[in-house]
């Protein structure tokens, strides 16, 4: 289980490299977005196990879900946030925001998966 977690921790790392290369071209970019994946992997795994949401083995399927709103919210930022010159600064929290949101959200308002 962990080895698949760490596996799609580092898929989508690798998906939001060529972004963060493209842009580190036109803005300075800070190696941490390549860990946005892994931060809202882990941050879900600790409300799992605070017991927030339901708990069954096939609501791992949010996990999914968590990385794929990670890449969003880097190549959003990457695409968006860094163009605007009054959003630039920020937009490392929009981008950590939105994955945070993104995991409440699936642990508060996934149903009940049956295995």
């Amino acid at each position: 289980m962990i080895g698949f977690l760490c596996a799609l921790a580092l898929l989508p790392a690798v998906l939001i490299a060529p972004g963060w290369y493209w842009a580190k071209k036109r803005y300075s970019q800070t190696w941490l977005l390549l860990f946005l994946p892994t931060a809202g992997i882990v941050f879900w795994m600790l409300l799992t196990f605070a017991g927030v949401g339901p708990q069954s083995l096939s609501n791992l399927i949010e996990v999914f879900f968590v990385a794929v709103a990670a890449i969003a919210a880097a190549y959003l930022k990457f695409l968006l946030f860094d163009r605007i010159d009054s959003t630039r600064s920020r937009g490392n929290l929009f981008a950590v925001a939105i994955v945070v949101v993104v995991t409440i959200g699936l642990r508060l308002f996934m149903p009940w998966l049956p295995e």
